[in-house]
């Protein structure tokens, strides 16, 4: 429970570390939440992203532009549920292919899908319904994706290459 508590911290920390940019800003997020995936399994790195979410729902300020239940209709708060949700699929993945790098790498792409699927989606959700100004589709994909993808994928690319030596020494505990 430990290991899922730091975790849960290092998803903070990557909150802060940010890059502002446009709607959504940059965080170092992704890289933690894959790093978690990698180094603790599906199940406890899904726990270490819902105490992350629920933390950050019942007011501590721990997501990029503060916390609170409110927050969930910041158009940035489909990717918090996105690491969930790719934390859980991607961990589908990776218990399915192994801990080898090729399961690994599914495993990553996989998590990025979900938390930019998710994400794009429901600030398309937002704008559309609680703010009343839909974005169109390119908007959408440019400034919620498209911008993002390469910079998490060398996030995913470094959490694979860390989670092998951090891997090992968690196992101990």
């Amino acid at each position: 429970m430990t290991l899922c508590a730091l975790f849960a911290a290092l998803f903070a920390v990557g909150a802060f570390i940010r890059i502002p940019f446009v709607s959504v800003s940059f965080t170092l997020q992704f890289l933690f939440t894959n790093l978690s995936l990698l180094v603790l399994g599906r199940n406890k790195a899904l726990v270490s992203s819902l105490l992350y979410t629920a933390t950050g729902l019942c007011g501590a300020p721990v997501f990029t532009l503060g916390g609170g239940f409110s927050y969930v209709f910041q158009p940035s708060f489909g990717y918090i549920l996105g690491f969930s949700l790719g934390i859980f699929l991607g961990g589908t993945a990776l218990n399915k292919t192994g801990q080898s790098l090729k399961g690994k790498i599914i495993a990553s792409s996989v998590n990025l899908l979900c938390v930019y699927a998710l994400g794009i989606a429901y600030t398309a959700f937002i704008y559309a319904i609680h703010l009343a100004t839909p974005r169109p589709l390119y908007e959408l994909l440019i400034y919620g994706g498209a911008v993002f993808i390469p910079v998490d994928a060398l996030c995913a690319v470094f959490s694979i290459v860390l989670s092998r030596r951090l891997r090992a020494i968690t196992e101990r505990f």
